[in-house]
Parts: structure tokens; sequence; C-alpha cells
């Protein structure tokens, strides 16, 4: 999705940015205790996850041209938003604020650090194309990752793949290519370490991304029952839409196989069927 690509994409730009910085600055840092700079070094690096997830969320919610719902105009808005503060009270958190855009593709996502201060945004497709208790499985599912904290989640593990990767670039550059070369090209072999050691980091954490997708069905279920959530994948697995796949609760569409699914963010809709089919 468009939103997980802005976020890799951004935390990519900023972590390189700062280690460019350090080895501009690596001087004045000599007056740190290696200790403390590499505390440093771990709040910089966790801290550029936490900026790249404010502007992939700002970036999405700036292309779909979302509009927060308060005051419903119409019985389908009305049943999104009872249905959301219905579900958020079953799973122990604040209503979550609504919005809805434009878009005849059948979509919804969940945004926010806060399981109590979180958004969900529906696509105004899911509300006239999908069944109700089908469409009522998708919000559950958007619940779930909010009550299980899985943006917080996603941030820390980015970060702590981020502070992995700069530490064993820094190794690798400094033990073994400093005693033997000019400055520059160590920081060279460090900058490029960094940057393949983030694309095979992406590999883990679009690993961890397909398994919170599968947990946040189960949770769905309790929410919306068993039979509504596989009857929503179902429904989204078998529309027929070549050109657009339908975007809701993750991926539908054909999917190449090899390497290519390594970096896919969510599971195959028919995985997750099979999955909660074996669970029911």
């Amino acid at each position: 999705m468009k939103r997980l690509s802005v976020f890799f994409l951004s935390n990519g730009v900023l972590v390189l940015l700062l280690s460019h910085g350090i080895c501009a600055l690596q001087p004045y840092f000599n007056v740190l205790s290696f200790d403390l700079f590499v505390w440093f070094c771990a709040f910089l690096y966790l801290g550029a996850a936490f900026v790249a997830f404010a502007i992939s969320k700002h970036k999405a919610q700036q292309l779909l041209a979302a509009k927060p719902l308060k005051i419903p105009s119409n019985s389908a808005e009305s049943w999104l938003l009872a249905t959301v503060a219905k579900q958020a009270k079953l799973a122990g958190i604040r209503g979550p604020a609504v919005a809805i855009y434009d878009s005849v593709d059948i979509n919804a996502f969940a945004s926010g650090l806060s399981k109590h201060h979180a958004l969900i945004a529906v696509s105004s497709g899911l509300l006239w194309r999908l069944p109700t208790y089908e469409a009522e499985a998708v919000l559950a599912h958007e619940i779930s990752h909010i009550a299980n904290a899985d943006m917080t989640r996603l941030i820390m593990m980015q970060g702590l793949a981020n502070i992995l990767v700069v530490v064993f670039a820094y190794l690798l550059a400094n033990q073994f290519v400093m005693p033997h070369f000019q400055e520059w090209v160590t920081v060279a072999v460090f900058i490029a370490v960094i940057a393949m050691g983030l694309m095979l980091a992406a590999l883990a954490v679009m690993w961890f991304l397909r398994r919170i997708e599968f947990l946040a069905d189960l949770s769905g279920v309790r929410l919306a029952g068993g039979e509504a959530m596989i009857a929503a994948l179902e429904f989204l697995n078998g529309v027929p839409s070549p050109e657009q796949p339908q975007a809701a609760l993750g991926i539908a569409g054909s999917i190449e196989l090899g390497v290519k699914r390594l970096f896919m963010s969510h599971p195959l809709l028919s995985e997750r069927i099979l999955a909660l089919k074996l669970r029911h």
C-alpha cells in the first residue's frame, strides 16, 4: 500500500541523512563516552521511525482527502459511527475518530499511536458496495489493529531494525575498513552497508506485518463473528477488478510468487481465509 511505501522510504532517507550527519560531526562526539554515544544514536534512529510514520500518516490523509465524520448525513453514515463506537467499546478502547473519503474501492485503514487516540478512515465504496455484516467485519479488523497497538509495534520494530543496522555498519566500517583504507572509503562503506541493511531489515518488518494481519483477523472475529470475517474476505477475494484490486483488509488480486512475496505487507486473502476456516 502507498502508506507503507511512504513510511519505508521516509525512514530510509532519514536514517541515511542522520548517518551522514553523524559521520560529518563525529569529531564533536568524541567528548561523549561510548555508552552515551550509543544511547544518543538509539534515540535518533528510533525517532526516525516515529517521524517516518507521522509523514506517512499525513501523506495518506492528504492523498485520500479524508473528511472527518462527526454528524451523519444519511443512514449509512449513522450505521458507520454506531458500529465503530460499539466495536471500540467491546475492544476496550476509546472510540476512534472516523473519516470518509470518496473512492469506489472497498477500503479502510486505521492510524494512530495510541489505543485511545486513533482514526479509522473508510472509503465510500465500502459503505455502498459491501453487505452490512461484511462491512462490519472490515471495521472489526481495523478496530483490532488499534486495540492491539499494531502501529506502535510497527514503529518500535522498525526503530529497532534501524539501530541494529547502523550498529552493524559502524562495527564493520571501523573494525575492518578503517585500518586499511582512507576515511572517505570508510564513510562510503558505512552508508552503503546501512542502505543494504535497511532493505534486508524490510523483509523482517514485512514478515511481522503479515503476522499481525492474521492476528487482527482473529481479534476481529471476536467483535464481528467468524462467518462475517470469512464472508468479507471471500467477497473481496472474488471481486473481479483486475485494474484496481480491492485493498480492504489488506490485499487482493494476483500476486507474483517468489522474491516479491517476501516484500508483501499483507498475506494473500486466500491464505487468511484458510487460516480462519481452520480455526472455525
